[in-house]
């Protein structure tokens, strides 16, 4: 019966080593995935940093843009502003301009009709007047011819007279 007992403990025993051996590796696997478990924890420790750093960066260049783009948004506004009180100033400048044209140029068509008017009405008078002329000279040549008419008569016979 020792021998069955001795045969069971060893038995018992290969069984007690071939356990532990199992213990040992599986204690040897959940080391090792403990620490893959830390180094992978490790990694998205860095990563989750890394991702926390370009998280803060991204953020502080999208307030950079914001800002910058509500500078330009106020810059645009600002200029727009001055450029269309530019824009009115000139079109009312352009408008008074063209009223005082308009103004001139009403005038000189005015004056025009008065200075045509003024012709015409001078052409009329020289067109009397060299009329009158031409009825005088008429007359006056009609008197130097009767007067001549009257001396050559009168010649005849004062010299008739005087012989």
């Amino acid at each position: 019966q020792v021998s069955l007992l001795e045969g069971q403990v060893a038995s018992a025993q290969a069984e007690r080593r071939h356990l532990e051996e199992e213990c040992r590796q599986v204690h040897l696997e959940l080391e090792a995935r403990v620490a893959e478990a830390k180094a992978t924890k490790q990694t998205q420790s860095e990563e989750q940093h890394t991702m926390e750093v370009r998280k803060a960066a991204l953020l502080a260049e999208a307030k950079q843009l914001r800002d910058q783009m509500s500078a330009a948004e106020s810059e645009h506004r600002e200029r727009k502003s001055q450029l269309l009180k530019e824009r009115a100033t000139r079109d009312r400048a352009d408008k008074q301009l063209k009223q005082k044209i308009d103004e001139q140029l009403k005038q000189v068509r005015l004056r025009e009709v008065a200075l045509a008017a003024e012709i015409r009405g001078k052409s009329d008078a020289f067109n009397q007047l060299d009329e009158s002329w031409k009825q005088e000279a008429a007359v006056v040549a009609k008197l130097l011819e009767n007067r001549q008419t009257w001396l050559d008569k009168n010649r005849c016979k004062s010299m008739a007279l005087e012989r």
